[in-house]
């Protein structure tokens, strides 16, 4: 095959025609063909249960953070009308505000400065495709010089314990929390500065996950291709007041749960691939007469 990079390689047709392949007889042929039939449909029968469970570990996932972030950990707490439709009911002594009264937002560039070779003069541009696991990963970042950093630095700023999300394109709402204090500048990121408030920090990662974000970000997004949510859109965003003891339980509760969740979705998956290979391999193995059918 043909091109400068793997994914736009492509096959010429004259190349095509001569690839070498066995050829069983016509007896063999279909044995083969019967046996893979039923075999492969086995199997795509086994991975599509795993598929389907996956799917309802997610919807469980997303129903206990909703259900944290919106009503608390308490069953048994009065409620009360939020007075927003798809909100619903939230506890009785909660109280609906803008983020910004909760936390101080800020944002970075949105202009892509001059990329420069990594060295003691240049400095790391984070963006949401640096967002691992909720989490910073500085392996493929690109960098810039000091100099364009420092006018980044201006407005931004980031500290541990401190939270970024995307405010761009099909990444809004993706966050990563800043583990430790390093010096790097943000681009088409939101920076929610929770003055070393790590339960704060996760509580609002979770309320990100949530269908609450999804709902305002429907309600408010705009651009054209791309969109996106500004600085002041961000800011007023409706997010719940919650006394600080109930922040701390919700975000070790999630911390723990979603844990456990995801445990679970990541075996079904490593499932699915093993299923995956097998079914590759017992095609592979059949058709060129490794094994007798």
């Amino acid at each position: 095959s043909y091109g400068l990079c793997l994914d736009m390689n492509s096959l010429r047709y004259e190349d095509f025609k001569i690839i070498y392949s066995p050829i069983p007889p016509k007896k063999e042929m279909q044995r083969i063909i019967e046996f893979l039939d039923e075999k492969t449909a086995e199997i795509d029968a086994a991975i599509a249960k795993k598929e389907r469970l996956i799917e309802l570990l997610q919807e469980q996932k997303n129903i206990l953070i909703n259900q944290a972030v919106t009503r608390g950990l308490n069953p048994n707490v009065p409620m009360k009308d939020s007075g927003v439709e798809w909100i619903g009911e939230i506890p009785a002594h909660w109280e609906l505000v803008p983020m910004k009264r909760i936390v101080e937002i800020r944002d970075g560039t949105h202009d892509t400065p001059d990329y420069v070779d990594q060295s003691s003069d240049s400095r790391p541009l984070v963006t949401s495709k640096d967002f691992l696991d909720n989490r910073i990963d500085f392996c493929n970042v690109k960098y810039i010089s000091f100099r364009d950093h420092l006018k980044i630095l201006k407005r931004s700023g980031c500290e541990a314990g401190d939270l970024l999300m995307s405010m761009i394109g099909g990444n809004i709402g993706k966050s990563a929390i800043v583990e430790k204090d390093y010096d790097f500048s943000i681009k088409n990121v939101a920076l929610f500065k929770t003055k070393n408030r790590l339960d704060l920090a996760k509580v609002l990662k979770y309320f990100f996950m949530s269908s609450l974000l999804e709902t305002q970000i429907s309600l408010i997004s705009r651009g054209g291709a791309q969109a996106f949510l500004g600085l002041m859109d961000i800011r007023n965003l409706v997010f719940l007041k919650i006394p600080e003891a109930e922040v701390i339980a919700i975000a070790r509760y999630l911390e723990k749960v979603i844990v456990r969740v995801d445990r679970v979705i990541e075996l079904e998956r490593q499932g699915e691939d093993a299923l995956l290979l097998y079914k590759q391999n017992l095609i592979s193995s059949a058709v060129t007469g490794k094994i007798k059918v």
